[in-house]
Order: structure tokens, then C-alpha cells, then sequence
């Protein structure tokens, strides 16, 4: 692609030049009008000389032709001058006979004016009736059109020179224009790879200012990719470090055994911790989705999306023998993204079950209004102390004394989710007795 210079030269170039061409022909056209008309009165001094030369003697008409007449139309490039006088009637008296006579009717003594041609080659006549005579002087046309030329190539040669001049300063003007981006060209070249930081948008002229916002805004979310990747990076780290050495311990301890209940046992623990490092796998790669996510949102209804995704829960709740039910109040539209909504969902309903005793109860209740639709995930179990409520959303956070296979993942990613949705997350008391109430309260979709 061209460079902006040129383009925007150009483009600026270009309609002066083809107003430079319309305006070179209206000037010709001009040109040629007025030639005509200085032409056109010398025709009629001709005319109107060898008129006064016209006289009747003994019924006789004679035409004593001034040459005088005719040399006023002379000049240096030759133009050819024909005349014609003849009787009105048709009766040729003098000059050149097969001059062509006008078709229209003359009145007495007013001259007009046509053009013609004489020989194939087109002239300009004028005519006037004297009676008893018709008079016609013609001219060819290089007089007319070699003045005409003069004066639109003068005049063209000068619009042109000053068109020169005017694009020799646009050039100038252009690259004073360019200069902002010049300097945002610097300024970006000198930046650091790892220089993220926003462009200041009150160094660009105002028309630049919607692509730096532009720019701003991506490179915000390459910013925020890139922490959600370094976060994950330090926190697989951290997290994985002790579970898998605690895993090649348990193996090499088992491979020294010579009881095979001893192994058995050391198999369990090791299958239980590799279930809790898959589980911790899991959940870290969810949060790296969600924190570094730009979903695209869609319509979706909540409604039906959580009783499915709640059905899926059944299994998990039957082996606690505990009550999972589902509460929905009618269609509840929003915009979202399934696999988060699902994770979302999952880890609220995973977290209600594994905290509830054993045949307890746990609910998911969906409801519509005022322009906001409400998931309610409710349990029967021990609830969350009011001095803990402000960490339980943190990573790898987990409340002292409970017992938990978790790894303190789940609400920090429920977290992340409700915020790419712009929903709200909070935590309450269960109404009637011991419990939790997780409410997460997303806008409405416009109809």
C-alpha cells in the first residue's frame, strides 16, 4: 500500500487537476465566443463596406467591390476569405458563386451571422440583404481558433504553474501534518516488549484519537492476558510443587514395600492425591480461562441452562444422600457464554454438596425481575463465618479446621466468571436455619 504522503497528496492533487481541465475548457469555450464576436463585427465591416459600394445605374446594378474591404481580414496565418454578391432572386453578380446562401430569410438591412462550409472546409459567414442585393462575406476559422488557443494556453499555464506551487506547499503541509505520527511512531518503536502501558492520546490530533483508543483497549487485554498467564504460570508452580513431590514420595515408598496391603494402602493414598492434583489441574486451568477471557456473550436462557447443568449433579448428590432440587420462575434471558455459565454453576453446586451433610439439602433457585435475573445456590450445610466471608473469594484460599479435597479455586473462579458477565456475587445466611445462600444477580437481556 502506498505510503499516507502520497495517498493523501494524491487525492488532494487530483481534483485540482480535473477542475484545472474543466475550467481550461470553459475557458476555450469562452474563447471561441468571444473571437467570434471580434471576428464576427470585422465580417460585418466587410459587409457593410462593400454595401456602400452597391449602386443602380441605367437599371443596372453595379458593384464597385473595395479591396480595401477585404484586406482588413488578412493576416499572418492565412485565414481564406470568400465573398458573394448576388441579386435577391438568385442571380450570382459577383465574388464566389458557389458561396452557399443562407437558409433562413433575411430581413433589410440586418446582418446575421452562421456558420457554414465552403469546400468541405467550415467557415464563418455574414450575410445582410441590401436591396435589390444579398451580401455574404466568409472566413475560415484558423484566425478564430489560434486566438482562442492563446488564450487558453496562457491562461491554463498559469492555473497550472500556480497548481505546481500549491502542491509543492501541500507536500510541505503534509509532512507537517504527519509530524504527530511521526512521533507516535518513535514513541512506540522505543518501548520496551514488555511495555504495555497505555499511549497518551493527547500527543495525536483529534481524528487519530479513536485509533489509539483502539489500540489502548487491545493492548489492556494483551496486558491482562499476559498477567493471567504469568499468574498462572507462578501459581501452577507454587501449587503443584508439593502434591507432586508428595506423589513420586508415596510411589517410591511403594515400590520398597514387600506387603501387599502395605502397597494397597500407599495405592489408595496415591490415587487419592493424583484425583486431587487432576482436580487442581483442572481448576487452574479454569481460572486462567476466565481471567484471561474476552468472551463472546449470547443470548442464552438461564432458566433452562442451569436445570440442565444442575441435573448433571444428581450422581454426586445421591451418593450423600442429599436433596437436589431445582426452583425456576419461568424464562430468564441473559447474554453469556456457555462454558463459563457452566463452570460457574458447577462450582457453586460443587462446593454446596461437598460442604453439606449427609441428607441435606441443596437448591438452585432461578428468578426474573426488575430488569435482573437471580441465581440463587442454596445449601443446608455448616455455613461460612461472618470474618471469613471477605477471603473466601481469594485464591487458594480455604477456611481453617474444615476438611476440604478442594483447593481453594472454585469461588475465586466463580468470581472471575460473574465479572466477564457483569453480574454480581454475593454471599448470605439460608433464611431458616444453618446454611449458605451464593446469589449472582446478571443483567437482563435486551428483547
Amino acid at each position: 500500500m502506498p505510503s499516507l504522503r502520497v495517498q493523501l497528496a494524491f487525492w488532494l492533487l487530483t481534483p485540482l487537476l480535473a477542475v484545472w481541465a474543466f475550467n481550461a475548457w470553459l475557458t476555450y469555450e469562452n474563447a471561441i465566443e468571444s473571437a467570434n464576436r471580434a471576428h464576427d463585427r470585422t465580417l460585418l465591416g466587410s459587409v457593410l463596406a462593400i454595401a456602400e459600394r452597391i449602386s443602380v445605374v441605367d437599371d443596372e446594378i453595379v458593384v464597385d467591390l473595395p479591396y480595401s474591404s477585404l484586406e482588413m481580414l488578412e493576416s499572418s496565418l492565412q485565414s481564406r476569405v470568400y465573398y458573394r454578391v448576388s441579386q435577391i432572386g438568385g442571380r450570382h453578380l459577383t465574388g464566389y458563386e458557389d458561396l452557399r446562401a443562407p437558409t433562413a430569410k433575411l430581413d433589410l438591412g440586418k446582418p446575421v451571422f452562421y456558420d457554414s462550409e465552403y469546400h468541405g472546409e467550415p467557415v464563418r459567414v455574414a450575410a445582410m440583404v441590401k436591396q435589390p442585393v444579398l451580401i455574404q462575406v466568409a472566413e475560415t476559422g484558423e484566425l478564430r481558433h489560434s486566438m482562442s488557443w492563446q488564450i487558453v494556453s496562457a491562461s491554463a499555464l498559469k492555473e497550472l504553474v500556480l497548481i505546481l506551487l500549491a502542491a509543492a506547499l501541500m507536500w510541505w503541509a503534509v509532512n507537517r501534518g504527519l509530524r504527530p505520527l511521526y512521533k507516535l511512531r518513535n514513541q512506540v518503536s522505543q518501548r520496551s516488549r514488555a511495555d504495555l502501558s497505555r499511549m497518551d492520546v493527547d500527543l495525536v490530533p483529534t481524528e487519530l484519537k479513536p485509533l489509539i483508543d483502539a489500540i489502548n483497549d487491545h493492548t489492556a487485554q494483551v496486558a491482562r492476558i499476559t498477567s493471567a498467564q504469568k499468574q498462572f504460570v507462578a501459581d501452577a508452580a507454587h501449587q503443584l510443587k508439593t502434591p507432586l513431590a508428595l506423589l513420586r514420595t508415596q510411589a517410591d515408598f511403594a515400590s520398597k514395600q514387600q506387603d501387599l496391603a502395605a502397597v494397597n494402602e500407599v495405592l489408595d493414598d496415591l490415587r487419592s492425591n493424583t484425583e486431587r492434583v487432576s482436580h487442581l489441574v483442572d481448576q487452574l486451568l479454569a481460572l486462567n480461562r476466565a481471567e484471561a477471557a474476552a468472551p463472546e456473550l449470547t443470548p442464552i436462557d438461564l432458566g433452562e441452562f442451569a436445570r440442565s447443568t444442575t441435573f448433571e449433579w444428581l450422581p454426586l448428590a445421591l451418593r450423600k444422600s442429599i436433596d437436589l432440587g431445582f426452583e425456576g420462575e419461568g424464562p430468564a434471558k441473559i447474554k453469556g457464554h456457555k462454558i463459563l455459565l457452566h463452570e460457574l454453576i458447577a462450582n457453586l453446586l460443587d462446593n454446596a454438596i461437598r460442604f453439606t451433610p449427609q441428607s441435606g439439602h441443596v437448591t438452585l433457585r432461578i428468578a426474573a425481575h426488575d430488569a435482573v435475573a437471580k441465581l440463587y445456590v442454596e445449601d443446608s450445610g455448616p455455613g461460612i463465618p461472618e470474618d471469613e466471608r471477605a477471603r473466601i473469594f481469594d485464591r487458594f484460599y480455604q477456611i481453617p479446621g474444615r476438611d476440604s479435597p478442594g483447593c481453594g479455586l472454585g469461588l475465586a473462579i466463580t468470581r472471575e466468571i460473574a465479572t466477564l458477565h457483569k453480574a454480581t456475587l454475593s454471599l448470605h445466611d439460608r433464611p431458616a436455619g444453618h446454611g449458605t445462600v451464593f446469589v449472582v444477580e446478571f443483567p437482563l437481556a435486551a428483547d
